[in-house]
């Protein structure tokens, strides 16, 4: 097997980016999401999780809150969907936050369980490194 690689640009700021696909059902989305190593998962606003149906069967029950480093709390339901990040798809836990007042975030559980992260900060950019059955 070999690695393969996909390379994203940091920012005009600075800050680690990626393109990513988010599929469910017959719907999809494609934005630039923050590569944040410090979330636990990765987030989405609830305007893309209701369009993409992913609170269309909400229950209270699994609802939970988390705290952000700014020190806000965001209320948040871990749900599935398919995560495409260039021609590599694959399923993932997300956080459908309960607000729009919310980044895109690429958070660890799911993506880097599939890729080696790397922050280059001398080249401003992030690679996603995996093996590659081809």
């Amino acid at each position: 097997m070999r690695m393969a690689v996909l390379e994203f640009e940091y920012d005009g700021n600075g800050i680690p980016i990626a393109e990513v696909g988010m599929k469910n059902k017959n719907k999809e989305i494609r934005t630039y999401f923050f590569v944040d190593s410090g979330a636990d998962f990765t987030l989405i606003p609830r305007t893309a999780a209701e369009y993409l149906g992913l609170l269309d069967s909400l229950k209270e029950e699994y609802v939970d809150v988390a705290d952000g480093v700014g020190g806000g709390a965001v209320s948040y339901a871990i749900k599935k969907a398919t995560l495409i990040i260039q021609e590599h798809s694959f399923n993932a836990d997300v956080a459908c936050a309960l607000t729009d007042d919310v980044p895109y975030l690429l958070g660890r559980k799911s993506v880097f369980e599939k890729f080696k992260v790397c922050f280059d900060n001398k080249k401003n950019i992030t690679t996603f490194s995996y093996e590659n059955e081809k």
